[in-house]
């Protein structure tokens, strides 16, 4: 990982002699200009209300309420128009509190933590970009990212969980990523190419809980573990070339096997999953639920099903509305959640034609089993 700055200089150093310490939040700072006075930010639009830099075509702005010292939106969202004399108050966003999602610990954490995750997301019927965010009951951020280079995870008591800094070429993109237990004690060090044939992962290096190296500059016995339902499953196999290779195998707490995997270069090339007795033979970890036909059916649905409101349409309201649901082992689907909305109209519409898909999906299976999947889809609605 390239240094960004004297912290980071002693994150290198850590990475490279697994080194145990209590790492709290490393400073990286954005480019990103700012527009602060007297305790607010403001934010410009250009005539088509997307975001633009402070300039004389600006048509609109908003304004809102920050926390100087930690950057949290402390209050609601007023809209204005900007005029010669004066500017027009046009309108204000609300924040809306969902406590609904989870916070699931990792092995390295207490089990107990599980954490209710408190996101906010701005309500508007103005056609602006909604503005929102996610936090531990405590206050401290899961998650930050920092431009389009760099992603941050973080633990509850806000040490530091994860670093990926990502870099960009023509045909791939590259992402060198450290992790750390708990503990402060450095876990991993990988690197993931992304590219149009695929997905490559490489574990540079590893360590267990205390220190001790298991895998260096991509060689050696790797043994990690992770909570499985009620149980801890823990993974052993061999890591050449930063790969996968050879026999895996995964155990459950209670000694019995959980799967049985072998791999040439990091593929997978036959796997078997033990479940209550019963043998499931597979040969992908993870497939990810998906509407019964694929992408091609679930954008021919969308073709054909999705109907423009006409009072957005009128007031020319466009934008692109998150949203997410729960694919059930059974294909129905369930949990529909806005996660970052456009207005009132556009989030229905959207919701009414993913619900219309409901029992014509393909589950997820993780290692041959069906499991719940928590799907994440984006839907645009634009205008000519």
């Amino acid at each position: 990982m390239r240094p960004r700055s004297d912290e980071g200089n002693k994150i290198s150093k850590y990475q490279k002699q697994g080194k145990k310490t209590a790492l709290f939040e490393v400073p990286f700072f954005s480019s990103e200009k700012i527009y602060f006075q007297d305790g607010f930010v403001s934010e410009f639009f250009d005539s088509n209300k997307n975001l633009a830099e402070q300039s004389e075509q600006n048509k609109y702005f908003r304004k809102f309420p920050v926390d100087s010292i930690s950057g949290k939106i402390t209050g609601n969202i007023d809209y204005f128009e900007i005029k010669k004399n004066k500017n027009k108050l046009i309108g204000r966003g609300v924040f809306l509190k969902d406590s609904t999602n989870k916070y699931y610990p990792e092995f390295s954490e207490n089990r107990s933590d599980s954490l209710s995750l408190l996101s906010f997301t701005e309500e508007n019927d103005l056609g602006f970009p909604a503005k929102g965010w996610t936090e531990f009951p405590n206050g401290n951020i899961p998650f930050k990212t920092i431009g389009n280079h760099l992603s941050l995870k973080y633990f509850p008591n806000g040490s530091i969980k994860s670093v990926s800094e990502t870099t960009r070429d023509v045909n791939s993109n590259t992402i060198l990523e450290t992790n750390w237990f708990a503990n402060g004690q450095i876990a991993n060090e990988k690197k993931i190419t992304i590219a149009m044939n695929g997905e490559i992962e490489e574990i540079i290096s590893a360590y267990d809980t205390i220190g001790n190296q298991l895998v260096k500059e991509g060689k050696g016995e790797y043994i990690y573990s992770e909570f499985y339902e009620n149980s801890t499953l823990t993974n052993i196999g061999n890591i050449n070339k930063g790969q996968k290779d050879g026999k895996w195998i995964g155990k459950l707490e209670d000694g019995k096997i959980f799967y049985e995997e072998d791999y040439l270069s990091g593929k997978l090339t036959k796997g078997i999953g033990f479940y209550q007795g019963e043998k499931i033979e597979y040969n992908e970890v993870n497939m990810p639920a998906e509407m019964i036909g694929g992408i091609n059916a679930f954008q021919q649905h969308l073709l054909k099903n999705l109907r423009y409101p006409a009072e957005s349409q009128r007031a020319r309201i466009t934008g692109k509305v998150f949203l997410s649901f729960d694919v059930c082992t059974d294909g129905t689907l369930c949990n529909y959640q806005i996660l970052k909305g456009v207005e009132k109209n556009l989030n229905n519409e959207a919701l009414r034609v993913v619900k219309l898909t409901n029992g014509k999906w393909q589950p997820a299976l993780v290692r041959g089993k069906p499991v719940k999947n928590k799907f994440n889809l984006p839907i645009s609605f634009m205008l000519q």
